[in-house]
């Protein structure tokens, strides 16, 4: 009884200093296909009392499984393949696969991966009790062992295959859409106040080479310029187009820059006067642009911008019976402003 004791003494207290050497894994997980997530992350917990699935956060991995059928000419045997993407705070991205014949077995091998993943220590010591469990019993003493009958190996686990996809050449497709306020300096005097909406689709990359192409459509408006008489207003609809090719990335933050180009149509209104007239002129420019953006939970963007370039098409106001010019549109314009919006998938 004593001996029992003692034991028990020395596993509890070896218990208790594992678990306060060995921290929570804290990660984001999102399940997708046949399998839940309630289902999936249940085997992650059998396998792994470490693992910790809580809400998206700038500095914890973000992983996405997803349970799909398997393509066309695949063997019988894999039914569907269950794929685990992984993406580090740091935006480095890893790729494996597992083919498995059905749903069930597929969930498991995605809860083998994941565990794998966020702690291999649990999968070893796994391992090695499955490996002390199998330990066989010693015979009897008066029955002599078989000579040359070898005991049959022991089943083995479902197989899959786990392959880490090349960083310098993996890439996934991601886009968002929002809403922009702006100001524009340029086609009118002063600032115009600018408001519209934007989406953005990107070939996010490991490589600063991540391509992407924004496309905007805004109204922007300036009124009551000039005196008591003779008054105007402006306003401007635009549809703009953003070309990216280098993005930089540290931690949550990401920045472009960009060719842009913007096509519209401004319009100029007088009132207070002997003729009012209401005249519209088609206006274009082009430049260069920065934009950078924050990811925030729930797949939500906050971000900036500014565009600088040159007019295209340049115009002069004047009022009727007046020739001296109201405003002339200057050969450079700027543009700066916020976006709100939502990222996808």
């Amino acid at each position: 009884m004593p001996t029992l004791l003692s034991i028990a003494i020395v596993v509890a207290t070896r218990l208790a200093q594992m678990s306060a050497s060995d921290p929570p894994v804290r990660a984001h997980l999102e399940i997708s296909g046949c399998a839940t997530f309630d289902t999936v992350s249940g085997k992650v917990g059998e396998r792994s009392r470490r693992i910790v699935f809580v809400a998206a956060e700038p500095d914890i991995p973000t992983l996405r499984g997803a349970i799909d059928r398997a393509a066309a000419g695949a063997p019988a045997k894999e039914v569907l393949i269950a794929a685990l993407t992984v993406v580090q705070p740091t935006g480095r991205r890893s790729y494996r696969s597992v083919s498995a014949p059905t749903c069930e077995v597929a969930a498991d091998a995605l809860a083998f991966l994941i565990t794998m993943t966020l702690d291999p220590s649990a999968v070893a010591a796994g391992s090695a009790q499955e490996s002390s469990a199998a330990t066989p019993v010693a015979p009897r003493a008066d029955v002599p062992p078989p000579e040359t009958a070898a005991p049959p190996p022991p089943a083995p686990p479902v197989a899959f295959a786990a392959v880490d996809a090349p960083q310098g050449t993996t890439s996934t497709i991601s886009g968002a859409v929002g809403v922009l306020a702006a100001g524009i300096i340029g086609p009118a005097p002063g600032v115009m106040p600018d408001a519209g909406v934007y989406g953005i689709l990107a070939l996010d990359r490991s490589s600063p080479l991540s391509p992407a192409l924004r496309l905007s459509i805004s109204h922007a408006w300036r009124g009551a310029i000039g005196g008591p008489a003779d008054t105007a207003s402006f306003s401007l609809d635009t549809f703009g187009l953003d070309l990216c090719v280098v993005r930089l990335r540290v931690s949550f933050l990401a920045a472009r820059t960009c060719g842009w180009v913007r096509i519209g149509r401004l319009a100029a209104s007088g009132s207070q006067t002997y003729d009012p007239q209401r005249h519209e002129r088609f206006d274009a420019s082009i430049g260069g642009a920065a934009l950078v953006t924050a990811t925030l939970p729930a797949r939500l963007e906050l971000g900036a911008f500014l565009h600088g370039g040159w007019a295209l098409t340049r115009h002069e106001f004047v009022f009727a019976f007046d020739p001296e010019v109201v405003y002339r549109t200057p050969t450079s314009s700027l543009t700066a402003g916020l976006v709100f919006g939502r990222r996808f998938p």
